[in-house]
């Protein structure tokens, strides 16, 4: 058999996909180093940015490799929310430090995202049941504005500028945390009254 149809094959293909996934959960504190240094080795402000290149790529690819060749997977399921949720965490904790980014907002960020990953725990290990957290506008818009914010900070703008985009970016972030966290737990009370006996 080909390499071609191996790749081809679900089991390959899951494989592969959840190998790019948490390559992002390994790289995560790799590009936390680079940009908690970047002011004594300035150098290590490009590799901050390429760990993040390779990271959003690995995102980008897990998900068509397993939609295209692999067949759904629980551990493809919980690895991949888990990675991209370190990843944005982990990003937003170093922000947080270094740049004048509130540590509450972060906080929010955080608690949320162990929330969501708490609850799906909860169902799958405890209950034995299959909680399926599908993405939601909000949720959607959430990471939208995370992901800008890293961003915009990683490109190294004017002082003020950068001050007025971390700004933004914390206050957009944190209302569509609420938001998507708010419709998470309406999502998990019908879900619960679903399942429920009589």
């Amino acid at each position: 058999m080909s390499f071609k149809s191996k790749f081809k094959t679900p089991n390959l293909a899951n494989n592969i996909a959840n190998a790019l996934t948490a390559s992002r959960i390994v790289l995560a504190p790799v590009f936390a180093l680079c940009l908690l240094y970047t002011d004594k080795y300035p150098y290590l402000h490009f590799w901050a940015i390429a760990t993040a290149g390779i990271m959003i790529l690995t995102d980008c690819f897990d998900g068509l490799i397993a939609k295209k060749w692999g067949k759904p997977s629980t551990l493809g399921s919980f690895l991949d929310p888990v990675a991209d949720k370190i990843s944005i965490d982990v990003a937003f904790v170093v922000i947080s430090i270094r740049y004048n980014f509130p540590i509450w907002a972060t906080i929010i960020v955080v608690s949320r995202d162990l929330f969501v990953l708490g609850a799906w725990c909860f169902f799958l290990l405890v209950l034995e049941e299959s909680f399926v957290v599908v993405p939601h506008l909000f949720g959607k818009l959430m990471v939208t504005a995370q992901a800008m914010t890293v961003v915009f900070v990683l490109l190294r703008l004017p002082e003020r500028l950068s001050a007025e985009v971390i700004k933004w970016g914390w206050r957009t972030t944190i209302f569509f945390s609420i938001a998507s966290l708010a419709i998470y737990a309406i999502n998990i009370k019908k879900y619960r009254k679903s399942v429920e006996p009589g």
